[in-house]
């Protein structure tokens, strides 16, 4: 049967204040009597418990389940305490008070009917302290201490306390937005269905929007698309305006801060307060989204790989800073640098190279290509030649460059294929048996005066072909042996001149030895040219160390060359002594571009003596 005086239980009303609110209209001294006389457990009741809801469905002529819909269910192993649709996790309690919107109330007593102590009721929503504000009003909700050891008799309470609601809302300031307050009681009645934050549990949303919204407002600056109305709102409202927009919106949001962040910090990112709760919520089945989530975003903009844990142990790294590149490839960092520079990855800068990051999956062709690369300084070890003769190799393109620097010292990198190939090249047709009349290379080209990288740039194009190597060579070049008589006609047939081995070409600096040898001259001539204006001279880096060294530029050896001619070479020319030539020369009148002093040679105009009438040889008479 039904109490005599039986009233209708508000929509959102929770179970404990339609008791009390009926037990106060019907004369009943307190809840607790009314509890009591009705033989209804007040847990049971808070908790939805079929006994307790179907005893004051009978006394009040409500259904049952319009009784329990707002009941609080308590907490079990598997799942956390559930109030109407959604589920709260431990911190979400209300705790031993009462909250309220003192507006609501006042709004009840103004527009409801019938006494005014019971037109007051308990919105669900106040059941917990994921709601912090009234979505209706837009102002945070207070709290009054409950009764100790008492039930919680809301009616009464109103009775005793209205004075103090009415000042409360008196004083009460509006909040800027409450948007996930009205999520969550969106949640709580079940309504929230086509927004992304309502794909988790209610509390894992409210975490997530809390927390989300600390790492946003710590880092505000950084975060170029939040708007800024939002700064003075609270940092759950910033969370829940980025989280609501989804995961490209997270994922934009966070990464932008992570970058901005490394552009102008030189201490490691933290996600602070936010990586803490995903941490402990790793094995937690609610949380596993956005755990992958957060761990892919920090995978992605943090160098981090194999054998690190980012929330979740790391499968494959996506970001390397130099540091950690050179680390996984073996290279040193400076090469690291260079390398990504020069592919565009990164721009220049003046950071550290633990603090320059570039994407690891567009680095990997560029760092995987490096490491198949010998350094020249390995390669001649290999061969067992000394730097100058490798110099060479590699300036004539012999065996290609693929890396090349200059800064303070000359740096080159070759590739292992082109070394192995070179290789294969010099030592394919050689004999393993050394005829009587074969020479080592070294011998043979001091012997015919050129130079072991033109030789075996003459090897490899196979324009020597008589070649021996002593057995167990290893690739070593002075174990091999050659012909000097095939050298000699190979030389004799580019007219002698050990720069057509190499082409003719003239390196852009040459020491004054070099020079020397590419005018066929001595160095005593080799200075008087350079004092005399005919050879140029630059200050460049040595070729072995960082020290300054005057070189000669390969451009005025090359000029001098082509326009002068020295007597030695008209006279070889002419098959006649040196001499002759000279006296032949002063009948003429053509005089050389310099004075003879001392041993230094003397050089003639090409236009002057290339229609000199000695063109036939002239020798000398022989003494009787």
């Amino acid at each position: 049967m039904t109490l005599p005086v039986p009233i209708k239980m508000a929509r959102d009303a929770t179970p404990l204040s339609f008791a009390s609110a009926l037990a106060y209209v019907n004369g009943f001294s307190s809840l607790e009597q009314f509890l009591n006389a009705a033989e209804i457990s007040p847990g049971g009741l808070g908790h939805g418990e079929p006994e307790a809801t179907r005893r004051l469905a009978y006394w009040s002529g409500e259904d049952s389940l319009t009784i329990s819909r707002y009941a609080i269910k308590p907490a079990t192993v598997e799942k956390p305490w559930t109030l109407g649709e959604a589920r709260f996790s431990k911190e979400s309690r209300r705790g031993a008070t009462y909250r309220l919107c003192p507006r609501c109330i006042l709004n009840d007593v103004s527009n409801g009917t019938g006494t005014q102590a019971f037109r007051t009721y308990v919105r669900a929503a106040w059941m917990t302290r994921a709601v912090q504000n009234c979505t209706i009003h837009s102002i945070p909700l207070i709290d009054f201490p409950l009764p100790a050891k008492a039930c919680e008799d809301f009616t009464r309470m109103m009775v005793t306390g209205w004075e103090e609601v009415k000042k409360s809302a008196e004083r009460a300031n509006t909040v800027i937005t409450c948007d996930l307050d009205r999520h969550i009681v969106n949640c709580i009645h079940g309504t929230a269905k086509d927004c992304y934050l309502a794909r988790f549990e209610t509390y894992v949303a409210a975490d997530l929007c809390n927390y989300l919204g600390q790492f946003i407002k710590r880092h505000w600056s950084k975060a170029p698309s939040v708007p800024g109305n939002l700064l003075d709102g609270s940092e759950r409202e910033i969370g829940f305006w980025v989280a609501n927009q989804g995961d490209a919106e997270i994922r934009s949001t966070v990464s932008a801060i992570i970058t901005n962040a490394r552009r102008i910090s030189n201490k490691g990112f933290q996600f602070g307060t936010l990586a803490l709760w995903l941490k402990r919520n790793v094995a937690n089945p609610a949380h596993a989204e956005l755990v992958g989530l957060f761990h892919d975003i920090a995978v992605q903009n943090i160098r981090v790989g194999p054998g690190n844990v980012c929330f979740l142990p790391v499968q494959r790294r996506r970001v390397h800073s130099v540091k950690t590149a050179a680390k996984e490839y073996g290279l040193v960092p400076k090469r690291v640098f260079r390398l990504v520079l020069d592919a565009g990855l990164i721009g220049p800068t003046e950071r550290p190279y633990h603090e320059v990051y570039f994407s690891a999956a567009l680095a990997h062709d560029v760092l995987s290509a490096a490491t198949e690369t010998l350094t020249s300084r390995g390669a001649r070890e290999q061969l067992g030649v000394t730097e100058v003769v490798f110099t060479k190799l590699l300036d004539e393109g012999i065996i290609p460059r693929v890396e090349s620097h200059d800064e303070g010292r000359v740096y080159s990198r070759i590739l292992r294929s082109d070394f192995d190939e070179f290789k294969q090249a010099v030592f394919a047709n050689a004999a393993s048996v050394i005829p009587i009349n074969y020479q080592p290379i070294g011998a043979a080209c001091q012997r015919v005066g050129c130079s072991q990288a033109a030789l075996l740039s003459q090897i490899v194009n196979g324009s020597i072909k008589n070649v021996a190597a002593e057995p167990g060579h290893n690739f070593k070049i002075s174990r091999i042996w050659v012909d000097v008589a095939e050298i000699k006609a190979v030389v004799s047939e580019d007219n002698g001149a050990s720069d057509q081995l190499s082409g003719g070409k003239f390196p852009r600096f040459l020491t004054r030895h070099e020079t020397a040898h590419y005018l066929k001259t001595t160095h005593l001539s080799v200075a008087a040219l350079i004092e005399q204006g005919f050879l140029i001279t630059a200050v460049e880096n040595n070729r072995t160390c960082v020290r300054k060294q005057v070189y000669v530029t390969g451009d005025s050896v090359a000029a001098f060359a082509t326009a002068y001619i020295s007597v030695a070479d008209l006279a070889a020319n002419s098959s006649t002594h040196p001499i002759i030539v000279r006296r032949v020369l002063e009948q003429m009148g053509v005089k050389p571009i310099n004075e003879s002093a001392g041993r230094v040679t003397r050089f003639f105009r090409k236009l002057e003596v290339v229609h000199s009438t000695f063109v036939k040889p002239v020798r000398c008479r022989a003494r009787r």
